[in-house]
Parts: C-alpha cells; structure tokens; sequence
C-alpha cells in the first residue's frame, strides 16, 4: 500500500515538474508562430502555417487560403476564387492553436503525465489540461493534452476533446516571442482580387 502511494506521489511530483516547465516556457508567450498538420477523424490532413499575436492577431496561411486578423477586422482570402471576404471580428469560440498557448495554459490545470510511444515509434511526455472545475471550462474544451519532447519539454502535438469530438495539431518549428509587427497582421489585397465586404 505505501508502495502505491509512493510511486503516486513521484508521478503527481513529476506532473507539477513539468507543467511547470511548461508554463514557464509558453504560458507567458506573447506570440507565436509555427507549422502544423491538423488531423481531424478520416479527413485529408489540413497543413499550414500560424503567426499569432496576443490581442487576437494571427495569420493563418493554408496555401489556398489566408485568413488574416488585426483584432478588430478579418480578411479571408481565397486563392482559387480570387476574392477576399472582410468582416469583423467576432470571437465565436472558435478554438485555435494560438488559444491553447495564449489563454488555456494559463486557465486549465495539470491532471496528469504519463509516457507514450506512438506506432512510429516516437517518445512523448505527455501533459494533461483539465479546466479547474466544471463551470470554468472555456469554449467547451473538456480536456487538452499536450505531446511533448521528453527531454527538451518542447511541444510536438496538441489534442483537444470537446463535446464534438477530439482535434489534433502535430506542430513544428514552433517559435515563440519573435518580434510581429502589427502589420503582418494587415492585408492589402492584390489589385485583381474581387473584395466582398461584409461589415
């Protein structure tokens, strides 16, 4: 029995280790940007990048399509179609990568960690996010687990379980604190672009 409790108070000792690691190295993040590939169910992977800024600034680039924000007004440009769709921002409680570092790492709690091994064979420490109480959960985000390199603690994966089910990001060249001007966060659309304003 002391035995159990043991090996309990290591884990519950090693969990806080590294969500303190964690939030020590993202939970005061003030932008980001990365690569990802999202992995939703049986669909084709969605592969782009993110620039992220606190204040809901990002710019999400998924080759076809760009969707740029100032915080105040969105741009949503389609390559194929060669129109652009501006309107105002309006936090739907959609859920993002930029919102697991900006406002979940600091809200939710760490439950767990335990060591995982994927069917390629690689190695994760794997933190799990669960928000303080029931009635502090944000946007319907139930739990969160966050992938991480076992030795460096740098995120490699994110998965996210809501009421519809579960959402993942594999991310890479994750950077944080760079120096984004406001203006990355502006878009001037190209002189043949059809621009449907919506505001």
């Amino acid at each position: 029995m002391g035995m159990l409790f043991h090996s309990t108070l290591i884990a519950q000792q090693k969990t806080g280790e590294v969500y303190s690691s964690v939030k020590k190295k993202y939970g005061s993040a003030s932008s980001l940007q990365c690569n990802f590939s999202s992995v939703l169910g049986t669909q084709t992977p969605i592969t782009g990048t993110v620039k992220a800024k606190k204040g809901n600034k990002f710019v999400l680039d998924l080759g076809s399509r760009v969707i740029v924000c100032n915080g105040e007004t969105v741009w949503n440009y389609t390559k194929t179609t060669n129109t652009v769709v501006v309107s105002n921002y309006e936090d739907k409680g959609q859920i993002s990568i930029e919102k697991v570092f900006f406002t979940y790492l600091n809200a939710y709690t760490s439950a767990t960690t335990f060591a995982e091994r994927t069917s390629k064979g690689e190695k994760y420490t794997t933190l799990r996010l669960l928000p303080p109480s029931p009635d502090k959960i944000i946007n319907g985000v139930q739990s969160i687990s966050i992938a991480l390199n076992p030795k460096t603690f740098a995120i490699q994966r994110i998965s996210l379980t809501d009421p519809s089910g579960n959402q993942m990001w594999k991310l890479s060249s994750l950077k944080t604190d760079s120096k984004l001007a406001d203006s990355v966060f502006e878009f001037n659309p190209p002189k043949e672009v059809q621009v449907v304003d919506m505001r």
